[in-house]
């Protein structure tokens, strides 16, 4: 329970940091009507996500604090877009070809399957977790979780997600 508490603290903290990293460039521009809504989004994805999902690959978060930090992206930026606070955020996000939270979430998740390839060790651990899911359930729930969201989210079995990680990272940047 503490380590669970204490993730979300620190993934809620990275949230604030966003929003500290996001008000400390507006001397940029990157405020309502400065500069194009594009270039806004280019500094933004560069800057300011980097330090907002710091980490994320390794965390397993529950469904309302991905929520949490969607409505918290979302409002943020519709603050740098000067948007409406009820503004409906899904064709701006595609406009601007930016992720939600949960698609930021899936991704990181696919990039960390990709990275774990390139060390054998790490893969073997992994494939092996993944063979035995049934028998790990009581013991790696976090895991069990993630493997549960990304086979709901692709619909396919954990095997042609491992197989297919680059194709599946084009397709949700798409």
């Amino acid at each position: 329970m503490f380590r669970t508490r204490s993730f979300r603290l620190t993934l809620i903290g990275n949230s604030f940091i966003l929003q500290h990293a996001l008000f400390s460039l507006s001397y940029l521009g990157l405020k309502k009507g400065e500069i194009s809504p594009f270039l806004q989004t280019f500094i933004y994805k560069t800057y300011c996500l980097s330090q907002f999902t710091y980490g994320l690959e390794t965390l397993t978060l529950n469904k309302s604090t991905r929520n949490y930090l969607n409505i918290s992206q979302n409002s943020l930026i519709r603050q740098i877009l000067g948007l409406k606070p009820r503004c409906h955020m899904t064709s701006v996000l595609n406009a601007l070809q930016l992720f939600n939270f949960d698609q930021l979430y899936v991704f990181s998740k696919l990039s960390f399957i990709s990275t774990i390839k390139f060390n054998r060790m790490a893969s073997v651990i992994y494939q092996d977790l993944c063979l035995n899911k049934p028998t790990m359930e009581n013991k790696l729930k976090s895991f069990n979780q993630d493997i549960v969201l990304m086979e709901s989210h692709f619909t396919s079995e954990i095997s042609f997600i491992n197989s297919n990680v680059e194709a599946l990272k084009k397709d949700l940047k798409l």
